[in-house]
């Protein structure tokens, strides 16, 4: 779908036409499949909550600090996952992680050398140790509640295998390979880190490309004429009297179109954001939506464009109805919560999660709508 900045479109037009390979050699049971984050990249510098488990805090050697970062862990590899701990395949894995676990942890030469641990995206640690439980897993999985890791990697399915060296001299952590998709065969799992401890650092970073991985956007399902008579017939819905529609460049290849109306005397600005986010789950369809708010930051309305829920269903009425209470006249320029067991439309836990934190970002938004000369200052409750 095109970008186009700052373009004037007229309203009679819209209702009218209505992960790059893995560089080098790596071990076979590296995946060749595209993923955001490479071999050679450097692996976010984002602090990381420590586990609430002593034995967690005790494997990572982390003491008594609140967060660590990866590039700082005692170790020369670390095995990070990407899950969700309702992703279908993530679940799958853990059993799997778990001999892989026993393996290292067996072996005296390797053991304290390589690491491994999950970064749960979207979920938070009441539920994370739900998930522990049931699966029995010994090895820390920390949250990742408002997706900061996992935006940081590049935004991908789930389970994401990241293999990270530890770059003691130069206090970074350096992706040496990746695997995206469930994998069974733990031995040859343990035998790639093995090899993989064996390489050198230069060699990991001259055979990749030393670089932060890009986040990777998925298309929306519709034309832009489709969206734009979508986003026209929304906001006659609020007001009256538009007679041009903008796109807003927001940079980070996501969209935003606005227009002014006018609503009894008095002129208003509607914004409509397109979001379109892959979700942690190597099984689930990609969310897409539009969102509708005025220069307040209230939220006015709320457009499914494609969401769908267990077997790729999608949303019903009951289900987008539950969504709208829990949004549509909430602040957009402020966070709200969400609680995965309470809030989430039924089977579709992951996408109410991404919908909520794609809607959670409204104080970047503002900034640069701010900047942008399309609101006024609000007041200190929008300062971001």
């Amino acid at each position: 779908m095109r970008r186009w900045t700052r373009h004037i479109l007229p309203i009679f037009f819209c209702v009218i036409v209505l992960f790059a390979g893995l560089p080098g050699h790596l071990p076979d049971a590296f995946s060749s499949q595209k993923t955001a984050i490479q071999r050679g990249n450097l692996f976010p510098d984002l602090p990381l909550k420590v586990p609430n488990d002593p034995r967690n805090s005790e494997y990572l050697e982390t003491k008594a600090n609140a967060t660590f970062r990866l590039k700082d862990l005692n170790a020369d590899l670390v095995l990070v996952e990407i899950m969700n701990i309702n992703c279908g395949s993530c679940r799958k894995q853990a059993p799997v992680y778990n001999k892989l676990y026993d393996l290292i942890e067996s072996n005296p030469d390797i053991r304290g050398r390589v690491k491994m641990m999950s970064i749960a995206s979207g979920n938070q640690d009441k539920y994370i140790q739900l998930y522990r439980d049931h699966f029995k897993v010994p090895y820390p999985v920390i949250e990742d509640p408002k997706f900061d890791m996992y935006n940081a990697i590049g935004r991908t399915p789930t389970p994401l295998a990241v293999y990270v060296r530890i770059d003691h001299e130069n206090n970074r952590g350096i992706v040496a390979g990746a695997h995206l998709g469930f994998n069974e065969d733990y031995q040859q799992v343990y035998k790639d880190i093995r090899s993989l401890l064996n390489e050198d650092i230069p060699t990991v970073q001259i055979k990749g490309n030393v670089s932060t991985p890009k986040s990777d956007h998925p298309d929306a399902p519709f034309s832009e004429a489709k969206l734009l008579a979508e986003i026209v017939q929304a906001f006659f819905k609020h007001a009256d009297g538009f007679t041009s529609v903008e796109q807003v460049d927001l940079g980070r290849n996501e969209i935003l179109y606005t227009s002014k109306g006018r609503k009894g005397p008095s002129e208003i600005r509607l914004f409509a954001r397109v979001v379109s986010r892959k979700i942690p789950c190597d099984l689930c369809h990609d969310a897409h939506f539009i969102y509708i708010f005025d220069s307040t930051g209230r939220v006015l309305d709320f457009i499914p464009l494609e969401l769908t829920k267990y077997g790729n269903e999608p949303w019903d009425e009951k289900d987008l109805q539950k969504m709208r209470l829990q949004i549509v006249g909430k602040d957009v320029f402020n966070p709200f919560p969400f609680d995965a067991r309470v809030d989430a439309i039924t089977s579709a836990t992951i996408t109410s999660s991404v919908v909520i934190n794609s809607m959670n970002q409204g104080r970047s938004l503002f900034k640069t709508l701010k900047d942008k000369g399309l609101i006024a200052t609000l007041d200190i409750r929008h300062k971001p």
